[in-house]
């Protein structure tokens, strides 16, 4: 059987973040950084990594051209990306509007869709689209007054006041109410 020990440190989690910063980070502000990021038991941080400068970066729309740094972090404490965020400015003093943290799920889901075939698409041959025969098909079934559809319910009309029995005799005074019957005493 196997001690508690063991049992807790094969549970332990741990949580990777990974920082984008469009600003160059120095060696100083990385030293302020993991003592920053110590409150989440920092286990690993990554020197930072310089991607090529591109026109658009996912997550920085509002800036153009700029290097992005690329900076991988692991930690035992469970913390969000926001925190993560707010713990790199806070570190480095650099905007938050250059900084952005992504959990490795985040970064799956934001990284560019793959084409699936090697082959230009313009050699490749035009797909016909099918929306232009869809929109004909149903502008003429517009057209047509009634669809007639064998199992569905059909609408009745529904009644009015107007529709219902009118009788000719006075709910006043027409029938007599029922006395009911006097019990017998024996006399």
């Amino acid at each position: 059987m196997k001690q508690f020990k063991t049992y807790l440190a094969e549970s332990e989690k741990k949580y990777g973040f990974r920082a984008k910063v469009a600003v160059e980070i120095s060696k100083e502000q990385m030293e302020s950084l993991q003592t920053c990021l110590a409150r989440w038991n920092l286990e690993a941080i990554s020197e930072p990594k310089r991607l090529p400068i591109a026109e658009d970066h996912t997550g920085f729309a509002h800036l153009k051209s700029v290097p992005i740094y690329i900076v991988d972090m692991v930690v035992t404490y469970p913390c969000t990306p926001q925190e993560m965020q707010a713990a790199i400015h806070e570190a480095t003093e650099i905007p938050m509007s250059h900084i952005m943290v992504l959990t490795p799920q985040q970064e799956v889901l934001a990284s560019p869709i793959v084409p699936e075939s090697d082959e230009p698409i313009l050699t490749s041959e035009y797909q016909t689209q099918k929306a232009p025969q869809l929109l004909a098909d149903l502008a003429n079934a517009l057209k047509i007054k009634s669809i007639d559809y064998p199992y569905a319910v059909k609408p009745k009309a529904g009644q009015t006041t107007n529709d219902i029995p009118q009788y000719n005799t006075s709910p006043v005074g027409t029938t007599r109410n029922k006395l009911p019957d006097r019990g017998r005493t024996g006399r």
